[in-house]
């Protein structure tokens, strides 16, 4: 039986600076077939986003469709 490799999401934060203030915000990194794809200032919303991250990881999505689901 032929096995396809899945993706990967792992969830990322990033630290920026804005008017001299500090911020975090966070975002998703894609692993698949040796090759990473990462979004940064996704959100500044912790949760949101690892909720976001455990749906990928969960319904395994598609390498397709991540493009897809940052736009909405």
């Amino acid at each position: 039986m032929l096995q396809t490799q899945k993706a990967e999401y792992v969830m990322i934060q990033t630290e920026r600076e804005l008017d001299g203030q500090k911020y975090r915000c966070y975002g998703i990194k894609m692993i698949y077939a040796g090759a990473e794809v990462t979004v940064e200032d996704l959100s500044l919303q912790y949760r949101e986003v690892e909720e976001l991250v455990r749906l990928c990881n969960e319904k395994e999505l598609s390498p397709l469709h991540f493009q897809d689901i940052l736009e909405d």
